[in-house]
């Protein structure tokens, strides 16, 4: 069984070096809104990946502004974005987002799955890696964002 367990991660670690190693950065630009006369201003940028043995998500996150009104569009593996206007609770949840996530601390933990954070917000960059498998703050982020709409936007 430890010989079972210790290929397994083995494994784990050379696929999640594997599937890691592209770089995707790009300039953030203003976003053309159809419904709006005139640019999106992007308030803040997510991006998200999780990484495990059995498993490889990336999604994008934005948050915009669009005249008086804020909105968010996601964006998960290359389906269709989905947007939707947000309220001030919902701004209040993003900012808590960010506080935990600036005191997210690297955990000894056995979990294979490593969760990655690119966050852009208020001309400050965050980087970090959770691989402690207790914190699900983007999970959390996006139930807060969308709710009930969150489930139809990945369906």
């Amino acid at each position: 069984m430890y010989r079972f367990l210790s290929i397994l991660f083995m494994g784990c670690t050379f696929l999640m070096i594997a599937c890691s190693s592209s770089d995707e950065s790009t300039p953030m630009r203003e976003k053309k809104d159809k419904k709006a006369s005139g640019p999106a201003k992007i308030i803040a940028k997510v991006e998200f990946s999780s990484l495990g043995c059995f498993h490889h998500r990336k999604s994008k996150l934005l948050i915009l502004q669009k005249g008086e009104q804020s909105y968010v569009r996601i964006e998960n593996d290359g389906k269709t974005p989905f947007e939707k206007e947000l309220g001030n609770s919902q701004m209040v949840a993003f900012r808590e987002f960010i506080r935990q996530l600036k005191n997210l601390r690297n955990s000894d933990s056995y979990c294979t799955t490593v969760d990655s954070y690119n966050v852009t917000y208020q001309s400050e960059t965050i980087n970090k890696d959770d691989a402690s498998c207790a914190w699900k703050g983007y999970q959390a982020l996006c139930n807060e964002l969308f709710n009930s709409d969150y489930l139809s936007a990945f369906n």
